[in-house]
């Protein structure tokens, strides 16, 4: 289920529902026939902040944007909630009256990771397993590609990582969830 909203950062109070949480836990612990429903959700485009109610369950993979060179967007929500990133800049999109253009958001990012979530359970089905959400879950974050830092001279990093050599990587700890999301190196982990 990919999920491209949520309270911008908190302003939408309104939103914190028993209900709408409720909704959610029952997709993740009772779709696909009690495997649970993969549900994905935008991290939000109210930096720091990240969007609730991509937040309130650890099942949920929440995402953020990342652009072109690998670098955070500045937009991007982040924080200890954060899954994985994925391409949020510049990316082609639709709109109304039959136009089309350019958007960037961590809206454009999520699709990406839900894409290759149902890409990866296709594979898994087509090749005899039944995967529950929590062990694709795992497979997508331990399935990542390194981040690049342009400060490390194009060297990669983790995104979880304190420190790089002789460089302290604080801004980036928190910010990138697990790493970019990779589709073939998620297949070859299944």
């Amino acid at each position: 289920i990919n999920c491209s909203w949520g309270d911008h950062g908190g302003q939408l109070p309104g939103l914190h529902t028993s209900a709408l949480e409720d909704a959610i836990d029952n997709a993740l612990t009772w779709g696909r026939s009690g495997k649970g429903c993969v549900v994905v959700f935008a991290a939000g485009n109210e930096a720091p902040a990240m969007d609730y109610p991509g937040t309130f369950d650890d099942r949920i993979i929440t995402v953020g944007s990342i652009g072109n060179t690998g670098v955070r967007s500045t937009f991007s929500g982040y924080g200890t909630k954060l899954d994985v990133v994925a391409p949020g800049e510049n990316i082609m999109t639709t709109y109304p009256n039959y136009m089309s253009g350019l958007a960037s958001a961590t809206s454009m990012a999520t699709p990406h990771v839900s894409g290759i979530a149902a890409l990866a359970l296709s594979y898994a089905l087509d090749n005899g397993i039944k995967l529950t959400n929590t062990e694709l879950y795992d497979i997508l974050a331990s399935s990542v590609r390194n981040i690049d830092d342009q400060l490390t001279g194009s060297k990669p990093i983790y995104a979880g990582y304190e420190a790089y050599g002789n460089l302290n990587l604080n801004s980036y700890k928190g910010k990138m969830g697990t790493g970019k999301i990779d589709a073939l190196m998620t297949i070859m982990n299944v």
